[in-house]
C-alpha cells in the first residue's frame, strides 16, 4: 500500500459563499467578467496522507449542501444542492484546482440565485430562514474498490 496515499480529507475554513455586488461572481481576477451564476460556493479542501502532510491526489469529487428541515425534529436536514466534479480524476485539471499558497484544492461551484439572495440579506431579516448550511464532501479514490474520504462543514448564515 502507498504510504503517501490520501488518508484524510478536511474542508478548510476558507470555504465560503461568494456573492459579487453587481450580480455576477468574482473569480478572483481583477478584470474578469462576472460568471452567469449570481453566486458561487468557494470550496477549499485539503487531502492529507497518514503522516498528516498536505498532498495532491486524483479522485472523483462529490459535494452536497443541506439545510435544516423545516418543521422537523432538531438535527434533521434536507438535501438541497449537489455537485459532481469528475475532472478531479484527470491530472491536468486536478493540478489547476490546487492552490499552492494554501495547500488546498479551490473549487468554484455555481449555486442558485436563492442562495445569493439569502446571503445578501442582513442577518436580522433571516429570522424564518435556516441558520446554517451543511456541506458534505466525498472524495472517491480510484482503484480502491469504493473507498472514499468524507468531511462535513457548517456554513452559518
Amino acid at each position: 500500500m502507498d504510504p503517501f496515499r490520501p488518508a484524510m480529507l478536511r474542508i478548510h475554513p476558507l470555504t465560503h459563499v461568494d456573492i459579487a455586488a453587481a450580480g455576477g461572481v468574482s473569480d478572483g481576477k481583477k478584470d474578469a467578467p462576472p460568471a452567469a451564476s449570481p453566486c458561487r460556493l468557494m470550496l477549499h479542501f485539503e487531502l492529507r496522507d497518514r503522516y498528516g502532510d498536505s498532498i495532491k491526489a486524483l479522485g472523483k469529487l462529490h459535494v452536497e449542501m443541506a439545510n435544516p428541515a423545516g418543521n422537523a425534529l432538531p438535527g434533521m436536514e434536507s438535501s438541497g444542492l449537489s455537485w459532481d466534479v469528475p475532472e478531479m480524476i484527470g491530472a491536468d485539471e486536478n493540478f489547476k484546482r490546487f492552490d499552492g499558497p494554501t495547500r488546498t484544492y479551490r473549487i468554484a461551484l455555481n449555486a442558485p440565485k436563492w442562495l445569493a439572495d439569502y446571503f445578501a440579506r442582513p442577518a436580522a431579516e433571516r429570522k424564518d430562514a435556516p441558520r446554517y448550511f451543511k456541506l458534505r464532501v466525498v472524495f472517491e479514490l480510484p482503484g480502491t474498490e469504493g473507498k472514499y474520504l468524507l468531511d462535513e462543514y457548517v456554513i452559518s448564515g
